[in-house]
């Protein structure tokens, strides 16, 4: 990554920590750091591309802090734990959020590729929480871990949706409705 990159990264996200996303400019990360706007757009073409940069950056950030104060209690405390995370992180950058989901939903300019990559490790992550609730006798032995993960994941999405078309305003209130998704699923693998 050049040095000019870089610089632009790191202004870009103190304006996040400060400011938001939604705050940032690339005039006014430009005039910051003293580079040439042409040249700005030369790294990163449209604010959208910085943002989700930034975004997948505090996204990875927010999981591992999630799995870091995962708690050590049974699996639906800590399904909960990791939807509570995400959807509190969403919420606070709802606007952004929902500017990069259109872009990996209805784009085809290689964001999909890595929102999925994403995904697939929040999955196998999912996975892995499964297992270990297996292994403590908490879940059947049968149990499909995979396929319990996707509809685990499904509810996330469905979060995920509620927060980028606006429907709920807070954390809260979107894990008022998936608590009790993972409350039926976890239920069912009993």
């Amino acid at each position: 990554m050049s040095d000019e990159r870089e610089i632009i990264l790191e202004a870009a996200r103190k304006r996040f920590h400060d400011t938001g996303i939604d705050g940032v400019s690339l005039e006014e990360i430009a005039a910051e750091t003293k580079l040439d706007i042409d040249f700005v757009h030369l790294h990163f073409p449209e604010k959208l591309a910085l943002v989700f940069i930034i975004l997948q950056e505090e996204l990875i950030k927010v999981a591992e802090k999630t799995m870091a104060t995962l708690p050590e209690s049974q699996i639906d405390a800590q399904l909960k734990h990791q939807l509570e995370h995400r959807f509190t992180f969403f919420v606070d950058h709802q606007s952004s959020a929902a500017q990069v989901m259109r872009e990996v939903f209805f784009s085809n300019e290689g964001w999909r590729e890595t929102y999925d990559n994403m995904l697939w490790r929040f999955s196998i992550g999912v996975v892995a929480l499964l297992q270990a609730a297996k292994r403590r006798g908490e879940i059947r032995q049968d149990v499909d871990e995979t396929v319990a993960a996707r509809a685990y994941v499904s509810y996330y999405l469905t979060g995920m949706m509620m927060i980028c078309r606006g429907e709920v305003k807070t954390a809260e209130a979107i894990c008022d409705f998936t608590f009790p998704l993972v409350d039926a699923l976890v239920t069912s693998l009993k």
